[in-house]
């Protein structure tokens, strides 16, 4: 699922959301084991998942219970072995090609329900190699009117190289509709 274009809703000009959220990635796909594992999701300022936009399919349909290193913020909160084999189906993709990939979430839940506004954090959680990960984040304020780029913060839980390329140049955008 490389390039997601922008989703259209059934906003109406009185809906909450005005905008959306673009995240972009560079992935360069490592040719070690244990790597090439990626989610990215929207969290409500609780820590609840909103919605999942994107997950890699070994581990969103098993591995996580195989490999407890593939990306396991995005397991522990997302909690995949609640989920029924059609949401599963609904984010996961292959492991894709080296490449630039953009996800755009539309303002709206898993269940496709308009979110309130207010500020949202976002995620990009990658299983470098084995326990090395890396998790961009940030956050962004549905609901603004004017368009902007969102820092965007990169945390590492291991001081190593190996395959530190993985995941890089991580943008966000938040593009209004008007």
């Amino acid at each position: 699922m490389p390039d997601i274009s922008p989703l259209e809703t059934a906003q109406s000009k009185d809906s909450q959301v005005n905008g959306k959220l673009k995240i972009s990635i560079d992935f360069n796909r490592s040719s070690t084991p244990a790597s090439n594992q990626y989610a990215v999701w929207i969290e409500d300022m609780d820590g609840n998942v909103v919605k999942t936009l994107f997950v890699t399919n070994f581990t969103s349909n098993g591995g996580y219970a195989e490999r407890e290193d593939s990306i396991p913020t995005w397991v522990a909160h997302a909690k995949p072995s609640d989920m029924d084999k059609t949401r599963i189906d609904a984010i996961t993709g292959a492991t894709p090609s080296t490449g630039t990939h953009s996800y755009i979430w539309d303002g709206t839940n898993d269940d496709g329900n308009i979110v309130a506004d207010g500020t949202y954090m976002f995620y990009v959680e990658g299983t470098l190699y084995w326990s090395s990960i890396v998790r961009y984040e940030g956050t962004v304020s549905m609901g603004d009117t004017e368009s902007s780029t969102l820092d965007v913060k990169a945390v590492y839980t291991e001081d190593t190289e190996q395959n530190r390329n993985m995941l890089s140049n991580v943008t966000a955008d938040y593009i209004t509709e008007n």
